[in-house]
This record gives C-alpha cells, sequence and structure tokens, in this order.
C-alpha cells in the first residue's frame, strides 16, 4: 500500500494581495560614469493573522566603465 505524506496542518484558506512601487533613476554625468537611484514600497495585506506588512526600501549605486 502506498504510503502519503501528511503535514499535520490544516489546508489554509489564505488570500494575499501584494502591492509593489518602484521608481527609479539612472543618470550617465560622463560617458564612463552611470549613477543609479531607486524608491520601493512594498505592502502585502493578509487573510492570515500576521501576514500584512510593510516594507520601504532605497537603493543607489554606481557603475564605472574602463
Amino acid at each position: 500500500m502506498p504510503r502519503t505524506q501528511n503535514s499535520g496542518q490544516a489546508p489554509s484558506n489564505r488570500q494575499d494581495k501584494l502591492n509593489l512601487a518602484m521608481v527609479s533613476l539612472e543618470w550617465q554625468p560622463i560617458r564612463l560614469i552611470t549613477l543609479m537611484a531607486w524608491l520601493q514600497r512594498d505592502q502585502r495585506t493578509s487573510s492570515e493573522f500576521g501576514g500584512d506588512y510593510k516594507s520601504n526600501s532605497v537603493g543607489l549605486s554606481a557603475k564605472a566603465t574602463f
């Protein structure tokens, strides 16, 4: 008889909604240098308690080409 694996957890009816927004800027002051900056906002709402979150991120990057 084949064995089945049971995680011991009840089936979940969890529903999540994820929203993400991002703004970015890239600037090349001279041909060999590229500067980048971005802002990002994530937000999740969940039907499960404790599953909601909000996150804000900021990023900076520089690239030099030789």
